[in-house]
């Protein structure tokens, strides 16, 4: 039922935001999202327990906090392309999204340097500084 929701809250928020891509619509909503429920009692799971960030996502989302939300994340084209390098995709299938257009994949591209309104770190195993 989450999905009428959210795009009930996106048609908001680009009224609001004209100027908003769907990247800075998602951030908004993504990072005012909050991981308790409205009577500030911790989400629970179907089973009833309380729920982890991999059973509730983002969290509950709070309309009235993204139209507002002090900060918002943009993501461009480029930033998906060096995601899709980094996941093992080579030129010749990269080629197939930009229509022509020449793109070289970066030396290194580490996931954790993905402007994406969450924090992926994948197999921690020591400690990491994000800035």
């Amino acid at each position: 039922m989450s999905c009428p929701h959210v795009a009930g809250i996106v048609g908001l928020l680009k009224a609001l935001h004209p100027d908003w891509s769907p990247a800075m619509i998602r951030s908004a909503i993504m990072i005012t999202a909050r991981d308790r429920h409205s009577r500030e009692r911790p989400i629970v799971d179907c089973d009833g327990m309380q729920a982890t960030p991999f059973a509730y996502g983002a969290g509950q989302v709070s309309p009235n906090d993204a139209m507002d939300p002090g900060l918002v994340y943009e993501l461009g084209f480029d930033d998906y392309l060096g995601y899709t390098c980094n996941r093992g995709y080579d030129q010749s299938k990269i080629a197939k999204f930009t229509e022509g257009k020449q793109y070289v994949c970066p030396q290194s591209f580490n996931i954790a340097e993905l402007n994406y309104p969450s924090i992926t770190l994948p197999n921690l195993n020591r400690t990491i500084t994000i800035t």
